[in-house]
C-alpha cells in the first residue's frame, strides 16, 4: 500500500462520520490481521448470498479515538436478525451489532439482503446483519468502544488486481497490432474502443478496491475476474501467439465490453448527503420450465452463466432449488439452461437473458422448454 494511507483512513472515517458521503479506508497492508475468519449463516436464509464472508479479514477499530487493534484470536464471522424498527438506519443497525458502518460492511449487509432497498429500510420488517462472536475478549473489546471493522474477500481481491496489471500490460501490446491483423479496419476501432473501455472501468475498480470506497459484491469480483481471465487469454493468442486477432476474439472482447460499460454506468452515480453507499443491484430471476407440450416439468437443475465467459469450465453456477426455482442475479448479460437429475448435458434450449434492473413486477421471468429423450 502507499504510504500515507492509514493518514487517509483518518480522514475518510472522520468525513464518513460527519457526512455519510465517503467511506473510510483501511490499508490491507497495514491493518490486516492474520486470522481467517469461520462463516455462520443464520438458518432459513437462503435467498441470501452464502460466500459473503469467504476470505474477509476483521480487526477492530475505536471511532472515538481512530486507534485500531488487531482482532482477537478466534473471532469468526457470523449473521443475526433483527426487526428494523420506525427511525432505525443502515448505520445503526450495523453500529448495534458491533460492526463499523463502512463501504465493507454495506457490502455485508447488501449481499445478505438482495431485496434490500438501501433508502428504505424495511420498518417493522427484519434484515440479516453482519456480527462477530469471539468471546469474553471481544466483549470487552465493544464495551471498550470498539467496533469490528472488515475488509470482505481479500483474496478474491488480490487476484482481480493481478488481472487488471495483466490486461494493462497485454492491451498496451492489442492497440499496437496493425488493421492488417485485424478482420477489417471497423473491427480494429471497435474491438481497441470496447477494450479500452474495459481497462479504464477496471482502473476505477481497482482505486475503489484499494481506498474501500464502494461495496463491492462478491459476486461481481468474480465475475469480473472470470471475465478479466477470459479477456487474458483472447488477448495473449491474439498479441503473443498469433499476431492476428479474429472475428471471435472481436466478439469476445465486445461482450466483456458491455458488461463492464453496464458497471461503469452504475458506479458513476453519485449519491446524496445522508444516502447509504450505493449497492449492486441484483434481480429476482424465476425460472419456469415446460415440457414440449407447454405443461409444467418441475424437478430439473437449472444453471447460469455469464454471457461473456459462458464457455470456460469453471463458468456454470446452479439455483438453489430444483424447478421452478429463483434466484438473485446481478446485472449482465447470461446463458440460462436446465439439465436433467444426474446429468450434465443440457436439456433445454441454452436461453440468452439480459437481467436489467429495476424489473417491472419485482422479478424476471424466464420460461425453459425441456427437449424430449
Amino acid at each position: 500500500m502507499v504510504a500515507g494511507s492509514h493518514c487517509r483512513f483518518v480522514e475518510k472515517l472522520l468525513c464518513f462520520r460527519r457526512t455519510f458521503q465517503e467511506t473510510p479506508l483501511r490499508s490491507m497492508a497495514a491493518f490486516r490481521t492474520a486470522a481467517i475468519v469461520t462463516t455462520m449463516l443464520v438458518a432459513g436464509t437462503a435467498t441470501q448470498y452464502d460466500g459473503w464472508s469467504v476470505g474477509a479479514d476483521v480487526r477492530l477499530i475505536r471511532q472515538s479515538d481512530l486507534s485500531v487493534r488487531p482482532a482477537p484470536p478466534g473471532v469468526r464471522l457470523s449473521t443475526k436478525r433483527v426487526r428494523v424498527r420506525a427511525g432505525d438506519s443502515l448505520e445503526t443497525l450495523l453500529t448495534a451489532s458491533g460492526i463499523l458502518p463502512d463501504a465493507e460492511s454495506f457490502g455485508a449487509l447488501y449481499a445478505l439482503n438482495p431485496e434490500l432497498d438501501p433508502r428504505a429500510p424495511p420498518a417493522g420488517g427484519e434484515l440479516v446483519v453482519p456480527a462477530a462472536e469471539g468471546g469474553t475478549t471481544l466483549t470487552v473489546a465493544l464495551q471498550e468502544g470498539y467496533l469490528v471493522a472488515l475488509t470482505l474477500a481479500v483474496p478474491a481481491k488480490r487476484e482481480l488486481l493481478d488481472q487488471v496489471t495483466l490486461l494493462e500490460g497485454l492491451s498496451a501490446g492489442f492497440t499496437r497490432l496493425p488493421t492488417a491483423s485485424f478482420p477489417t479496419a471497423a473491427e480494429r476501432a471497435r474491438s481497441i474502443d470496447d477494450l479500452g473501455a474495459t481497462v479504464n472501468f477496471l482502473r476505477s475498480v481497482r482505486t475503489v478496491i484499494r481506498d474501500q470506497t464502494r461495496p463491492l459484491d462478491p459476486e461481481l469480483l468474480w465475475q469480473m475476474t472470470m471475465e478479466s481471465k477470459r479477456l487474458s487469454s483472447v488477448l495473449t493468442m491474439a498479441v503473443n501467439v498469433r499476431h492476428a486477432v479474429t472475428a471471435n476474439d472481436v466478439h469476445a472482447i465486445g461482450l466483456v465490453a458491455e458488461n463492464m460499460r453496464l458497471r461503469a454506468e452504475r458506479f458513476r452515480r453519485v449519491k446524496g448527503p445522508g444516502e447509504p453507499p450505493e449497492r449492486d443491484p441484483r434481480v429476482r430471476v424465476a425460472v419456469r420450465t415446460l415440457g414440449p407440450d407447454r405443461t409444467a416439468m418441475n424437478g430439473l437443475r437449472i444453471y447460469y452463466a455469464v454471457e461473456a465467459f459462458y464457455e470456460l469450465p469453471s463458468a456454470a453456477k446452479p439455483f438453489r432449488e430444483l424447478s421452478p426455482a429463483s434466484e438473485y442475479l446481478l446485472e449482465a448479460n447470461y446463458r440460462v439452461w436446465a439439465t436433467r437429475a444426474n446429468e450434465t448435458r443440457p436439456a433445454s434450449e441454452v436461453l440468452k437473458v439480459f437481467v436489467r434492473a429495476p424489473v417491472q413486477g419485482r422479478e424476471l421471468a424466464v420460461e425453459l422448454v425441456i427437449m424430449p429423450k
